[in-house]
């Protein structure tokens, strides 16, 4: 039995290898910082409750987003201000990242990120209305995917002779690991055949 799992583990490593010839990675760490650089989100408001009748600020602090493999997660601290009510709620919210193809381009967008906006009078949570996070983050954040070769590789040949080596790109696949997103590609490489030449020999 462990000959075979053994067996196993050496057909499938250059597979997998095989899978990732060139990756662009972008980190967790990164991201925060863009997102820190983007400072504070604010709002104010009128409430309109049977028992009281005001203002309410919210301020959001410290925006980060959390990449783990089975998705990534966007939270925040926020504190709201409803007279002499105050309070910290809660925020997470989901985010998607997606890659184009087309466009080699990496998209990461906050989707939703809702907190409760309420005042907590004689023991009872009277709701105003919900605030998404998401509505102030509107744009998505874009990154280049893997850069690709496109004006090919030249060899020098031992002889003096010069190859050139077409780049082709022949998948994509985008990846969340622990703290990063990964993009990685397949390449493949072909010598460039060069029109108005001809292999005749001389007659």
């Amino acid at each position: 039995m462990k000959k075979a799992l053994f067996l196993f583990l050496i057909l499938a490593l250059p597979i997998y290898a095989q899978e990732e010839d060139l990756s662009l990675v972008i980190t967790e760490n990164l991201l925060n910082k863009l997102l820190s650089a983007v400072g504070e989100v604010t709002g104010t408001g009128s409430a309109n409750l049977p028992l009281y009748k005001g203002e309410y600020s919210w301020v959001a602090k410290n925006p980060r987003l959390c990449i783990l493999p089975e998705g990534t997660s966007f939270s925040s601290d926020v504190t709201v201000k409803i007279g002499f009510f105050k309070y910290s709620p809660s925020v997470t919210g989901i985010v998607d990242i997606d890659y184009a193809t087309s466009t080699n381009t990496i998209i990461i967008k906050i989707r939703s990120a809702e907190f409760e906006l309420y005042l907590g009078l004689f023991g009872k949570k009277l709701h105003i209305t919900n605030i998404d996070l998401a509505r102030f983050y509107k744009e998505p954040i874009c990154f280049p995917g893997p850069e690709l070769i496109t004006k090919g590789i030249e060899l020098v040949l031992s002889d003096g002779k010069k190859k050139n080596i077409s780049v082709t790109p022949e998948n994509y696949s985008l990846r969340l690991e622990k703290g990063a997103i990964r993009v990685a590609s397949v390449l493949s490489f072909k010598e460039k055949i060069e029109t108005g030449t001809s292999s005749v020999g001389d007659q």
